[in-house]
């Protein structure tokens, strides 16, 4: 009975700590550029992340130069670019348009929003 009651307490606990690990979507403002838009992510607890499968950069292309969160860029039309960011168990694309400089268009959830 007593194991019973520890269970019961520890689901109790463990739901409330889940919700908190679920960020809502940073608010960025449209049309600034991606290396303003960066350091905004880093200064509110966002880290940038590589996930498996990410393209490479092509040689020379200045959009994803040592940015590790670069998921993958378009080479023709918007220039479109998804980066992606962590914080806590929440990861979030963030996406760019254009061509030195890139600037931010949305964030989009990938997992774990609220």
């Amino acid at each position: 009975m007593m194991k019973l009651h520890a269970l019961a307490i520890a689901a109790l606990v463990a739901v409330p700590l889940a919700a908190f690990a679920r960020e809502p979507l940073p608010k960025l403002r449209k049309d600034q550029d991606y290396t303003r838009t960066r350091q905004a992510l880093i200064a509110a607890g966002w880290k940038p992340v590589t996930l498996p499968g990410a393209d490479t950069c092509d040689q020379g292309d200045e959009r994803c130069k040592n940015r590790t969160e670069m998921f993958a860029c378009a080479g023709a039309g918007m220039a479109q670019c998804v980066f992606t960011w962590q914080r806590n168990a929440t990861i979030i694309d963030v996406v760019t348009v254009g061509e030195g400089p890139a600037f931010f268009d949305k964030a989009r959830c990938r997992s774990g929003c609220r």
